[in-house]
């Protein structure tokens, strides 16, 4: 008589920063995991990566601009753009942090306008309008206004990219060359990706510090992630310690990241 098969063994994989909570009298099994704290690592990553060629590469424009002039015709430029590339990261998963953020709040504090919100409202007015509600930011809320605007607005203009002639920009000069560029390119610079990540650090720095009642408590949680996790970008920073606690039939495992040495 054939024996009965065996019940699979049940592992659980808990990303860094990630949570599992087991309820063995009900069975129900959650988990879940703070995106918008990778995001922001991505961010970070890539805006290094835009300073490090900018830095590198700045003069090639204007050199090949010269080539030019001596070949007296068109000839090939660098092969690629890295800048722009590592931009183009930067600006999109800053945005995408923040818009995280905004989903995690309307869980745990959500909030709309009377009588709804209206359709034409943009995605950048209605996270500061959350982040008003949950926080208390004060003044700051007419500055992220205008930042989180130029944000959206530039990251909208990458994922939802139309390609047709544009009017050129000046990307390099000098007083005998003037390089001209597609606007794309001339938006997608190392500074531009920077400015999208101090934009990001210094809304979370602000909210995490003043939560109001009915976001205090993901505030302090997404506090200890912050800090734990810092810039380390997901599975290339160090292996999180696995925490298991037990509270009556109710199981709760995370994944906590040791904060980078910053001796």
């Amino acid at each position: 008589m054939a024996e009965a098969p065996r019940e699979p063994r049940v592992s659980y994989a808990v990303p860094p920063g990630g949570r599992v909570l087991i309820d063995n009298q009900t069975g129900e099994q959650t988990a879940w995991l703070p995106l918008w704290m990778y995001w922001i690592q991505i961010g970070h990553r890539h805006a290094d990566a835009a300073d490090a060629v900018s830095k590198k590469e700045q003069p090639l424009g204007l050199i090949k601009a010269r080539e030019v002039t001596t070949a007296g015709g068109p000839i090939a430029g660098p092969e690629g753009n890295v800048e722009m590339i590592e931009a183009m990261v930067t600006i999109v998963a800053s945005a995408n942090c923040i818009d995280a953020v905004f989903g995690s709040l309307r869980q745990v504090d959500p909030w709309k306008p009377p009588g709804g919100r209206k359709k034409t409202t943009a995605r950048s007015g209605e996270i500061v309008e959350q982040l008003k509600h949950s926080f208390d930011v004060g003044t700051k809320a007419k500055e992220w206004s205008q930042e989180l605007t130029w944000l959206f607005q530039l990251r909208d203009s990458i994922v939802h990219h139309s390609e047709r002639p544009r009017t050129m920009k000046v990307a390099a000069a000098d007083a005998e060359h003037l390089v001209l560029s597609a606007s794309e390119a001339y938006s997608l610079t190392a500074a531009n990706a920077r400015r999208a990540v101090d934009i990001v650090d210094a809304v979370l720095a602000e909210c995490l510090g003043h939560a109001r009642p009915g976001s205090r408590a993901w505030a302090e949680r997404a506090t200890r992630v912050k800090r734990q996790m810092g810039r380390h970008p997901g599975a290339s920073g160090p292996r999180p310690r696995i925490e298991v606690t037990q509270t009556g039939d109710r199981i709760d495992i995370t994944a906590t990241v040791d904060p980078p040495d910053t001796k």
